[in-house]
């Protein structure tokens, strides 16, 4: 690294730091804008689905009776009508028909017959027009779907809402609530199935905030898609709702957290500190290690925007050049860990009659906190028995054979290869990672999805083949 440079820059950044750092810290003494309850409160995916639905529920301890539950579905109706998607469950809301305050009835973790799955959130009512209704929303703030989830869940709701019950018309509404508006993949819910749950106005994508640089992860997130159906309201918005609704300031200054809470934890467009700001602009002219180690540790949602918006290119494209050859049911999958856990962020390639059989998947893999360390190869769950260990054989001698550089890791991995020294580490990239239409971004997409995709091209016939698919 040209020292001279690296001193010059940071001659130049440090004064406009130390302002920064003043007029933060003179903000905060004031309004005191870091603090929020949320980083105080269990913030899993449990913990937020317990917020939500006690806010839903009038009989609730926040003694606001309907109100919070009045903003969820008025938002809802607006933002349906809006696209020219009414929803079934809010058509006619608030003119033909209001909701019956005590039969309002909140369940968190409902369990769904036969027992082995639980719906995260169900708000069954009753409207003034006799109608029996369920709002039921799945939380996705961190964890991917189960197989055939969401398919599960409607399942679950037009069998008991999608038909009289007890001679009264029924109607239901599942909301699918992800970090920025990405949609179930098709591990969770088949395309044709999907479409006809949007169509019949039973399903609709919800974000906690909606995000600045997300690319959605599904084509039901593509609002050029008319199929779809993204809500533009997010529950960053219902938070804002609720607190300009509500007179109680004890209330309001929860809900100004909260909202704040989902804009700042899942990607929002708001950067307000002065500090962040300026670290960003400096970013986008330096790809310097030490300012892009810097917004690793201190600025975590500026990495985490700049990390996803990387990894939906890769997985448009792997995606791409991989199901032109090996069929339209494969799927490319990604996962970026909010909480930085280990082995947590990954991006995957899987068929779903693969799982049927056997959990294997086709990975790149961060080995490290945050996104550092990667690692491609083949991953492999379960016991040692066929058809795991015969498929744990073929994968090590057919990638072993035809690729250099690669290794037996475990069980678990029977054959993984580190990524070249250069793009091991994202967070020493990320002013790279920033500007996608550079060179150096280019560069680094296509020697990710060339690697990868290599590899998908020697492994998904040979699992194909272990396994008994035929194509």
């Amino acid at each position: 690294m040209d020292q001279q440079r690296l001193q010059q820059f940071f001659s130049d950044l440090k004064p406009r730091v130390e302002f920064a750092g003043e007029m933060d810290a003179q903000l905060d003494q004031q309004l005191a804008r870091r603090f929020n309850v949320l980083d105080y409160l269990r913030t899993s995916e449990m913990g937020l689905s317990r917020v939500i639905a006690d806010l839903l529920n009038p009989s609730a301890s926040h003694g606001q009776g309907l109100l919070f539950l009045d903003q969820y579905l008025r938002g809802l109706q607006r933002s349906s009508k809006d696209g020219d998607r009414q929803l079934d469950l809010t058509h006619g809301y608030g003119d033909e028909w209001t909701v019956c305050r005590h039969s309002v009835r909140v369940l968190v973790e409902r369990t769904i017959p036969p027992g082995r799955r639980r719906l995260d959130i169900s708000v069954e009512f009753e409207g003034t027009d006799g109608r029996l209704r369920c709002l039921a929303i799945e939380n996705k703030p961190y964890a991917g779907d189960q197989h055939k989830q969401v398919h599960a869940y409607l399942d679950f709701l037009e069998e008991k809402y999608g038909r009289k019950l007890q001679g009264a018309p029924t109607d239901h509404l599942l909301i699918y609530l992800s970090p920025t508006g990405e949609g179930p993949t098709d591990w969770s819910i088949d395309k044709s199935r999907l479409e006809r749950e949007i169509a019949e106005r039973d399903f609709a994508v919800m974000g906690y905030s909606i995000g600045m640089f997300t690319e959605q992860a599904s084509s039901v997130a593509d609002k050029s898609d008319p199929a779809s159906l993204v809500l533009d309201y997010s529950l960053a918005q219902w938070f804002r709702a609720c607190r300009m609704a509500c007179d109680v300031e004890r209330l309001r200054s929860f809900f100004r957290d909260a909202e704040s809470f989902c804009d700042q934890r899942f990607g929002g467009a708001t950067v307000t500190d002065v500090t962040t700001q300026l670290v960003v602009s400096f970013l986008r002219q330096s790809d310097n290690f030490e300012v892009a180690t810097a917004v690793h540790r201190e600025w975590p949602a500026v990495r985490d925007r700049i990390v996803n918006a990387f990894a939906e290119r890769l997985r448009t494209q792997v995606l791409e050049e991989i199901r032109s050859s090996h069929g339209d049911d494969i799927e490319c999958r990604w996962t970026l860990d909010k909480r930085q856990r280990v082995n947590k962020t990954h991006l995957d390639v899987t068929r779903p009659s693969w799982s049927k059989t056997v959990h294997v998947r086709i990975r790149l893999e961060a080995k490290s906190h945050g996104p550092n360390g990667w690692v491609i190869g083949t991953l492999i769950h379960g016991g040692q028995k066929e058809p795991g260990d015969a498929l744990r054989s073929a994968l090590r001698e057919r990638l072993g054979g035809h690729l250099e550089g690669g290794q037996y890791s475990s069980s678990y991995w029977p054959w993984q290869q580190p990524v070249d020294q250069k793009w091991r580490n994202w967070v020493n990239i990320l002013g790279t990672l920033a500007e996608p239409e550079s060179e150096d971004a280019k560069t680094a997409t296509r020697y990710f999805v060339d690697r990868f995709v290599k590899i998908c091209e020697i492994a998904i016939p040979e699992i194909d083949r272990v396994l008994g698919i035929r194509r």
